[in-house]
């Protein structure tokens, strides 16, 4: 298994991250973590939304899970190849980027 890593620009945006217009999400002390599978559950513990623009840029960049084996990995419910978690990585990264 490989360890994921993130450039310090994007650790710093997650961190600075303003939340969308009307949102209301507040992603204040989260940083992107080893594994972007805890980077997501915290995101979605903030705000349930993140759940689905998660996924939709998971989906966008190659991922092949449904919204709910989507969930159910995120969670270590289920199992999914390296390159998923690399995908999952790129979602974050991406949806953060984009408040």
């Amino acid at each position: 298994m490989t360890a994921w890593t993130v450039a310090p620009a994007v650790a710093a945006t997650v961190k600075e991250r303003t939340p969308r217009q009307g949102a209301g999400r507040n992603t204040q002390g989260i940083s992107m973590m080893e594994d972007p599978r805890l980077t997501a559950q915290n995101l979605i513990e903030l705000d349930e939304t993140y759940l689905q623009d998660l996924w939709v840029s998971y989906w966008g960049n190659g991922g092949n899970a449904e919204l709910i084996e989507f969930d159910a990995y995120l969670h270590g419910l289920i199992q999914q190849d390296d390159y998923d978690l690399r995908i999952l990585g790129w979602a974050i990264e991406e949806v953060l980027a984009h408040p």
